[in-house]
């Protein structure tokens, strides 16, 4: 399903050391909650690259921090070369938000009842001025279509009450179209629908980035719809990216620990859906962390130096990088992830 043809070379968005921290706790004891920490990647025009890991890894918190939902406390968000968190506010953050959409995970808490499939998709044309008003309802019609809801007149006039979850979500994905962006956050957009509809959304996906050469970065826990989907996966744990490797390759060949824990843990023909990570009992560890790899705690190949200090990237072949001491010095440290 994915659509490799495509070869682009032309970076779109730059995520430099990006980082937040919330604090949590009493107004007598406070602690640090550490969601994100020193994230780096790219993304080309008309790629998609994966997000994977567990819940609470900081893959939805890194959505969110691109499309600007939450602050980042660290790191800077370059869009075409330019720092979107330095620029000034109003029209510049106003055009970031035009190129840069979200689709949310849950297709009946993100559309609003009590307005019309017409009033969501409009909306954005309206506050984004993309669209003459006279040319709204054609536009909606073709952005219905565009997302296989057809034909498009039985629904722009519907309550979204009315439509299946793949329904809204396809809804949502035509809202996020609306604007006509660059690039599209897409937080878990099937883990809330049934099987059956699922590959029908991943299809969709990757139909617009083939057709419109729309960017994704793709937020998920299942490797085999980021395989499915995706030209790149990183691997976050705890925060922090471990892996990154093409698709094909991580799936293949998986280096760092806690990528090969997450493969082995994968349904697999005939497998079952319960299979436990084959890993030390243990959770990720972000209030506080102590120094050393996030994941040393829970690796059935842990050294002594992995408690010491975190792992820098070690860069391998493809242009690969993997954060683990397991393959020689790293070429690069802590606060130094490029």
């Amino acid at each position: 399903m994915s659509g490799r043809e495509i070869k682009m070379t032309d970076k779109l968005l730059d995520i430099q050391h990006l980082g937040v921290r919330f604090e949590i706790g009493s107004m007598f004891h406070k602690s640090g909650l550490r969601a994100v920490h020193d994230v780096s990647f790219s993304v080309d025009r008309g790629e998609i690259v994966a997000l994977v890991g567990e819940s609470g890894s900081g893959k939805s918190t890194i959505a969110r921090l691109i499309c600007r939902l939450e602050k980042p406390t660290s790191g800077r968000i370059v869009l075409d070369g330019k720092d979107v968190l330095t620029s000034e506010p109003g029209a510049a953050g106003k055009e970031y938000r035009r190129r840069v959409q979200m689709i949310f995970q849950d297709p009946f808490g993100s559309l609003n009842p009590v307005h019309t499939i017409a009033y969501h998709l409009a909306r954005p044309m309206q506050i984004h001025q993309t669209i003459d008003s006279k040319d709204r309802r054609s536009r909606i019609l073709q952005l219905l279509n565009t997302v296989g809801l057809r034909p498009a007149e039985d629904y722009i006039d519907k309550f979204p009450h009315s439509l299946s979850g793949g329904q809204r979500q396809r809804v949502a994905i035509a809202r996020a179209l609306a604007t006509g962006p660059d690039l599209i956050c897409a937080d878990e957009p099937t883990s809330m629908l049934d099987v059956s509809i699922r590959v029908d959304i991943l299809q969709l996906l990757t139909d617009l980035r083939n057709e419109q050469k729309t960017a994704f970065i793709f937020v998920t826990h299942d490797l085999a719809a980021a395989r499915q989907l995706a030209d790149r996966i990183l691997v976050l744990y705890a925060g922090q990216l471990v892996e990154e490797a093409t698709s094909d390759e991580l799936i293949a060949t998986p280096k760092h620990p806690y990528a090969r824990l997450l493969l082995a843990a994968a349904p697999q023909k005939g497998g079952s859906l319960e299979t436990p990570l084959p890993a030390k009992p243990g959770t990720p560890q972000n209030v506080d962390p102590e120094p050393g790899c996030p994941f040393s705690e829970r690796c059935n190949e842990v050294m002594e130096m992995c408690r010491q200090k975190t792992p820098g990237w070690t860069f391998l072949e493809n242009n690969r990088r993997v954060r683990c001491y397991l393959y020689g010095d790293a070429l690069a440290t802590e606060g130094d992830d490029t």
